[in-house]
């Protein structure tokens, strides 16, 4: 019941990534920006670059958080990896969000 909870959360998180509530969040800051911002910021390097990565910090930080008691998905890879795995998915996806960049990572690989 409680994998089912955090599946639904997750599911109202995706729909939200524009900024705009969903059934049962909102999400705001640098996250809603695109992909294709962050793929910009990443060959900028510098302030934006900075602002993306500390949001995808918090945001899996939050996760890992929520899902401390299942698996620390922070513990199994570094988060140059990760930022490499967000980047992959963004030149991919340029017009998702980086929120959903960010969540399709911290779900589909780091959770597994």
């Amino acid at each position: 019941m409680k994998k089912l909870c955090q599946l639904l959360l997750l599911s109202a998180v995706l729909f939200s990534a524009s900024g705009h509530s969903a059934m049962l969040v909102t999400v705001t800051g640098a996250g809603t920006d695109s992909c294709g911002d962050w793929v910009l910021a990443e060959k900028a390097a510098g302030t934006p670059q900075f602002i993306y990565k500390t949001w995808v910090d918090g945001y899996l930080t939050g996760f890992n958080m929520s899902t401390i008691l299942e698996k620390d998905i922070l513990r199994e890879k570094g988060v140059a990896e990760i930022y490499v795995l967000i980047s992959d998915y963004c030149k991919k996806n340029p017009v998702k969000s980086i929120m959903m960049a960010t969540n399709h990572i911290a779900v589909n690989v780091l959770a597994k």
